[in-house]
């Protein structure tokens, strides 16, 4: 038969356990939320980027059809061309970017 020093040492460790766990699975929690902030503050980043390059491109646009008349040039234009292929890569890092937030999320949300 147990004593009650065996009962409350017993009772101790599962307390001490139990607590264990809790703070182990708190850190991963935190490490996992830590890993989605970072996806969400890189696509905020993106988008901004998006944003800028989007005026620049559509000041750029502007001023080659209204300003100089050269709406016909303005695919065949470097600086437009340029312009158009940062913005189809800034578009691929936001797709990328998502797509691991979103991977990241369902991770946490599916019971391990």
């Amino acid at each position: 038969m147990p004593t009650l020093y065996d009962r409350v040492l017993k009772s101790m460790e599962s307390t001490l356990e139990t607590a264990r766990k809790s703070a182990e699975m708190l850190v991963g929690k935190a490490e996992d939320t830590a890993e989605v902030i970072k996806f969400r503050l890189e696509k905020g980043r993106l988008e901004r980027e998006m944003s800028r390059k989007f005026a620049k491109f559509g000041r750029k646009l502007y001023e080659m059809t209204v300003r100089e008349g050269r709406g016909e040039e303005i695919l065949r234009d470097s600086e437009v061309q340029s312009m158009v292929e940062d913005l189809k890569r800034i578009e691929r890092d936001l797709a990328h970017t998502q797509a691991l937030m979103e991977r990241e999320l369902e991770k946490h949300a599916s019971p391990s």
